[in-house]
């Protein structure tokens, strides 16, 4: 800090110097003081007000030269507002406490921010690994026998997983892509079984289907949850039947293949988690269910996991009720 920016910031003071010196002055001349005891208590006062104001000036530079050398020695510039020195008064300290509240909230978003570049970055990775399986299918199913069902069955596991990729990378700004609206629950499943026909038929699962009535949603997004569950059917319990019913607002999937196990229910719709099943396929990316929760939260739709080992599992979607401007 250089001696002309504190003078800039010391006028009050100065002003209220002259204002004491000219007050002073008057009020000795009242009294019948002479000059020279005039002058005498003027330059004292004048002395008293300039030292005050240069040692201020030392004390300002100086904590200003190691709030500089601070942040020069600190990579992470979010971090200073941990490492400042202590307030050494009362406007000092709102200064520091405002400055601590802004270095959480920036320390807590950046942490946010590499937690989600880490999931990416490992979401990535398994689905590299994941998509190489149908990719390689196809190919030596082209070289081979070049039964076209086949083939059209591993491109339609690419799509999917290519589809699963695209809605993660969108999952922190799907609120601004949300178009809600009385949708029929029939277009919604119809459309999600004719897109995942292929795959359901290779792998020998049929559906039975009752779903007249309407709900509130997103049906693009919503169909891609459902197709969620239907890829993860075709993987987990093939040759099953699914039951698929509405009742009022409330939308259930139903399948009698082998269950999940009670301690892994609560953790199926966890990021990156691969139950018992799952790990059998050593190339699954575990996020499928994981992405169709969180699209539900988005949508306000209540996702409850019910199952049973070697008897069913079922998925129940609750979707809110009223009138679409109230929501």
């Amino acid at each position: 800090m250089k001696w002309k920016e504190f003078a800039r910031n010391e006028k009050l003071i100065w002003c209220i110097g002259a204002a004491v010196c000219i007050y002073a002055g008057m009020l000795l001349r009242l009294i019948a003081a002479d000059f020279k005891m005039t002058a005498v208590s003027i330059l004292g006062i004048v002395v008293i007000f300039v030292g005050i104001s240069v040692g201020r000036f030392f004390i300002y530079r100086k904590r200003l030269e190691q709030l500089y050398s601070m942040i020069e020695k600190t990579e992470e510039k979010y971090l200073c507002g941990e490492m400042l020195p202590r307030p050494t008064n009362l406007m000092e300290e709102k200064y520091f406490n405002i400055m601590r509240e802004v270095s959480h909230s920036a320390i807590t978003k950046v942490e946010e921010s590499r937690k989600r570049e880490q999931d990416y970055e490992e979401y990535i990775e398994r689905w590299i690994h994941e998509i190489k399986t149908p990719l390689m299918a196809a190919t030596l199913i082209a070289e081979n026998d070049g039964h076209s069902l086949k083939i059209k069955k591993e491109l339609k596991k690419a799509d999917g997983l290519a589809e699963s990729i695209l809605y993660f990378a969108k999952l922190g700004s799907l609120g601004k892509e949300i178009q809600l609206k009385k949708c029929c629950m029939e277009d919604i499943v119809g459309d999600a079984l004719t897109e995942e026909m292929d795959i359901l038929i290779m792998a020998g699962i049929s559906a039975n289907v009752d779903v007249e009535g309407e709900v509130v949603t997103d049906p693009v997004l919503f169909r891609f949850v459902l197709k969620q569950l239907l890829i993860n059917a075709s993987k987990y319990c093939p040759n099953c039947m699914l039951n698929i019913g509405l009742i009022k607002n409330r939308l259930s999937v139903e399948d009698n293949g082998l269950g999940i196990a009670t301690h892994e229910l609560p953790k199926v719709t966890e990021k990156g988690y691969i139950g018992g099943e799952g790990r059998n396929n050593s190339k699954s990316t575990g996020m499928g269910l994981y992405i169709a929760k969180t699209i539900c939260s988005q949508l306000n739709i209540d996702m409850i996991i019910e199952s049973e080992v070697g008897k069913f599992t079922r998925f129940l979607f609750t979707f809110p009720e009223g009138n679409l401007s109230k929501m």
